[in-house]
């Protein structure tokens, strides 16, 4: 799994100690004398140089692209700092001054010292070694270094530094292992031995129940507004004027307050969404999407994208995700005219077509506004500010103006008395929270909590506490209108008193040259992230810390534990799901 660049990074480490040694050992460095003020000034250039690096590589994509730009980045940043060392030493020789070979050493001593206290104590630690593993740049690099070196049975995981692998001595025992019920082994290292009973070893084929005729007055919107984290609305307690039409329709409606997206980008998290699936369950092409049967039952079927379908998540990288996302729509907005729709414009198209909608009969319409995405671009009339964060802001601003248009139409024209009207989001959008921007990262809070509104025409008002997840919208679209979800189906309606459940949100599975693979499970107040691959567990209690700033995997130990023994099972369950495309086997994706 960690191979590849840690054969890169071992083999350059002692390309430059060689390089080191011989230029100690063959070129004359005594004869350069710099004075003192261009040694330091030298000195002081490449450590800049390096730190410019060093913030490039903490700060841009972090944890994307690891091969490509990050470990470059390292590099540089080494190679800069051993230039800077010399530098700054190379205006003292040893008869002169003993100061350069003091600092040195005293140097070399406090960096040996505090390295191995870390080793000492880093399996001691959760907390420490998830800090380390998600936080850090250079020392993510060297443990990561001396985990494969202490790979005894080439598996990709170690048992030292917190490597995860719980039989260093079997190379079918690792976190990527699937798990094997009744061997009487934790194959996978994390929810113990799987025993009959429970064995989820092949899933049923979904069938599609007859289940009863829609109501032909049931027709259904759903609005998704791109990249819109829920605590930047009004609704959700956010201070600035950003959703004054969205909050008023949430008072009308249903407001979930704590909703998740079941992935960190578009792809993964729509897709979950419309087979109301986890994992790799959203691959199966035997699981119909909920637009799919509400095509096969008689609805008129519809997809209005603001940017062109055609340039709309393209590239290999999304070939297994978008036609799970089209199947079923007979009629696709925006598949030829060029450039992007805004939200004005996505409107205007929109009511154009709910004008020719025949009365009485039932339609399903998706509508997907891309403000406010990446880059943010500057509305003068909701102008917050100059920074990413305000022009976010006020990219949400312009789409609820827009927004309010297409309530004040639904509204006159006799459509609110019979029409489900959903509104939510794909992802969040995180802005340095946790070291990490805009999304398709780790599963944290700004990226995967998202608002979720629903205007049931039959349903008062009302707010719910409970988490909920994307994947319960399939089973609510089908149950109102009149339709029998699937069995397979992983989501509940959200009406129909649901209960407390774990609700999970994961890592999107086509993210290029993976770092990392987190999972997210959010328990009532509590929300437990396993990063798989640095093998390293966060706690975090959301009622008190909705901004997960403080780790409690070390303070709150029964209830780690308690959390880790629900999410392994449910994760064992995951590995023993038949995969019904190698390509996309997570086995395969990380071991590239």
């Amino acid at each position: 799994m960690q191979g590849h660049p840690l054969v890169i990074l071992a083999a350059a480490l002692l390309a430059i100690g060689l390089g080191v040694w011989w230029a100690a050992r063959r070129l004359p460095l005594w004869r350069i004398r710099p004075s003192p003020r261009r040694q330091l000034l030298s000195a002081l250039m490449m450590w800049g140089l390096m730190g410019g690096a060093y913030a490039l590589d903490a700060r841009y994509y972090f944890g994307l692209y690891d091969r490509s730009i990050h470990l470059p980045l390292f590099f540089i940043q080494l190679g800069l700092a051993l230039i800077g060392g010399a530098c700054f030493c190379s205006g003292w020789r040893p008869s002169h001054s003993t100061r350069p070979r003091r600092l040195v050493a005293v140097g070399l001593s406090l960096a040996v010292g505090l390295t191995t206290s870390c080793f000492l104590i880093f399996d001691d630690h959760p907390s420490i070694q998830a800090l380390f593993w998600s936080r850090s740049v250079v020392a993510r690099r060297t443990i990561a270094l001396a985990q494969w070196l202490g790979d005894l049975d080439g598996d990709g995981f170690a048992s030292i530094l917190g490597g995860g692998d719980c039989d260093d001595g079997d190379p079918d025992v690792n976190p990527l292992a699937p798990e094997i019920p009744d061997n009487g082994i934790d194959d996978n290292c994390l929810g113990g031995d799987w025993t009959t009973p429970d064995s989820p070893i092949a899933m049923p084929a979904p069938h599609r129940p007859a289940g009863g005729r829609p109501g032909r007055s049931r027709s259904i919107l759903l609005i998704t507004i791109d990249a819109l984290r829920a605590d930047h609305l009004g609704c959700y307690g956010y201070r600035r004027p950003t959703s004054p039409h969205l909050d008023a329709f949430a008072g009308e409606g249903q407001l979930f307050l704590h909703a998740y997206s079941q992935g960190t980008n578009t792809g993964h998290s729509f897709a979950s969404m419309f087979r109301s699936a986890y994992g790799e369950a959203i691959f199966d092409d035997r699981r119909p999407s909920f637009v799919e049967i509400l095509a096969e039952h008689g609805y008129a079927t519809a997809f209005f994208s603001a940017r062109r379908i055609g340039r709309w998540l393209r590239g290999a990288t999304w070939a297994h995700y978008k036609p799970i996302l089209l199947k079923g729509f007979q009629f696709q907005a925006h598949t030829a005219q060029r450039g992007q729709w805004s939200a004005d414009v996505l409107t205007e198209r929109l009511i154009a077509y709910l004008k020719t909608v025949p009365p009485n009969e039932p339609f399903f319409i998706w509508a997907h506004y891309l403000e406010p995405h990446y880059p943010y671009r500057r509305h003068p009339s909701y102008d917050f500010g100059d920074r990413p964060l305000d022009r976010y802001d006020g990219e949400i601003a312009y789409t609820d103006r827009a927004l309010g248009e297409l309530f004040q139409y639904l509204k006159s024209a006799d459509f609110w008395p019979h029409t489900l009207v959903i509104i939510t989001s794909d992802h969040g959008e995180a802005f340095y929270e946790h070291g990490l921007r805009e999304h398709s990262s780790r599963p944290y809070q700004e990226e995967i909590h998202v608002p979720l509104i629903v205007r049931h025409p039959a349903r008062p008002p009302l707010r719910f506490d409970s988490p909920v997840g994307l994947i319960d919208l399939a089973p609510t679209i089908l149950r109102f209108a009149g339709i029998d979800p699937p069995v397979v189906y992983a989501g509940v309606d959200l009406f129909a008193a649901p209960g407390e459940r774990p609700i999970f949100s994961e890592t999107p599975r086509n993210l290029p040259e993976p770092p990392f693979y987190a999972w997210a499970m959010i328990d009532g107040r509590w929300k437990l992230l396993y990063d798989l691959v640095g093998h390293t567990f966060e706690l975090y209690d959301l009622a008190s810390d909705p901004g997960e700033r403080r780790n409690l995997i070390e303070h709150r130990p029964a209830k780690a534990q308690e959390l880790k023994a629900k999410f392994g099972r449910w994760f064992d369950a995951q590995s023993m799901v038949p995969i019904h495309s190698g390509d996309w086997q997570l086995r395969r994706i990380l071991k590239k």
